[in-house]
Formats: structure tokens, sequence, C-alpha cells
């Protein structure tokens, strides 16, 4: 696979080994982790379904979707350089039709996507409360590792109003935050299953 110009200068391409999928990431910005790859193969993904990816990232979650049977992802980012290389990655993959990157506020997501029409949704939220830890000076990283724009809240709030009825949420998150992903989940109107 060549990168067909699509690389901007200090990025790399990344493989996500799986479906011979590459990434495109930035060193000093945000970076996928592990966490993703273990959320994109958590998540019950039912062939041919149509999912949101709550905080897309650079798409790793999005393209892991995909490459296990959803027909459409649409993956909505805050930050519009990472937003930007995953639309990139999309289309040095050939994957523009089924993955689709929004840039975009998921606090604003009633003015982004429908309601009620999607049979999964995912999220890397970021772990940490504000005031819970270091908080990095780039603000990149700080929006992905501290609810800096969004909280916990804001992402079940998403997830409850994108979901048609029997779908699924599904997120990676950290345990000792469990009292707070299960009373917000019921808030939301969101019941837990698997852990």
């Amino acid at each position: 696979m060549e990168n067909k110009g699509l690389l901007k200068a200090g990025e790399r391409l990344d493989d996500l080994i799986i479906g011979g999928i590459k990434i495109i990431q930035h060193p000093d910005g945000f970076c996928f982790s592990l966490d993703a790859i273990l959320l994109g193969h958590f998540a019950c993904v039912k062939k041919g379904c149509r999912a949101v990816d709550l905080g897309t990232g650079t798409g790793v979650i999005a393209f892991v979707l995909s490459a296990r049977g959803a027909s459409e992802v649409t993956g909505i980012e805050l930050n519009p350089d990472t937003a930007d290389r995953a639309a990139r990655s999309a289309a040095l993959n050939g994957l523009e039709e089924k993955v689709a990157i929004q840039c975009g506020d998921l606090r604003s997501v009633r003015q982004i996507l429908p309601s009620g029409q999607y049979d999964l949704v995912v999220s890397n939220p970021p772990y940490r409360s504000l005031g819970g830890g270091f908080l990095n000076p780039a603000q990149g990283l700080a929006m992905a590792r501290h609810e800096t724009t969004a909280s916990l809240k804001d992402v079940l709030a998403a997830a409850r109003y994108l979901l048609k009825y029997r779908g699924r949420f599904a997120m990676v998150h950290l345990p000792e935050r469990m009292t707070d992903i299960i009373s917000g989940m019921r808030e939301a109107g969101i019941e837990p299953k698997r852990l």
C-alpha cells in the first residue's frame, strides 16, 4: 500500500494488524493504545450494523469495527488535526464508503447525526475527571485523557441519543470509575450487560 501523498510532515503509518489497515499518526499528538484495540474486539458487531465511534481519535476503533463486519461506521472527533488524520487513514485504506469521519463535538451530536438510528455506539472516552492526575500541557493529549471537553455523562447521553431500540453501547474505562459508570449509565437509560 502506498501512502498516495496522504502523509504530512512528521506523520507515520502504523499497522493495525487487522485487514492490512494502516493508521496515520503523529508522535506529538494522540496515538492509539491497546485499549482502543481491545474495545474494537470487545464490542458485539453484527454483520451489516451501523455504528458510531464517539471521540474516534485516529479512527482505530472505527476501522476495527469495519473490519469485523459493520457496514457503516461514523467517527466523531473534536480535534480537527486528529479528525483529519482519521479521514486520511480512511482514504488511504480505501474505506471512505464504510468509515466516515465527522469533525465535531459529541456534546452537539443532535446537530450531527439522527436519533435512534444506530445498532452500536462505542467510545474510548477520556478516563480522568478534571483534577484527577497530571493534566498534559499539550491540548490534544489533555483532551484525550481528561474530561476537559466532554464528561462521562456527556458520552453516555450522546450514546443514548444515537442508539436504536435494542442497540448496544460499549466503552473502555478505568475500574476505579466503575461507580460513576454504572450510575451514569442508569441515569442515561443504558443498562450494563457485560463487563
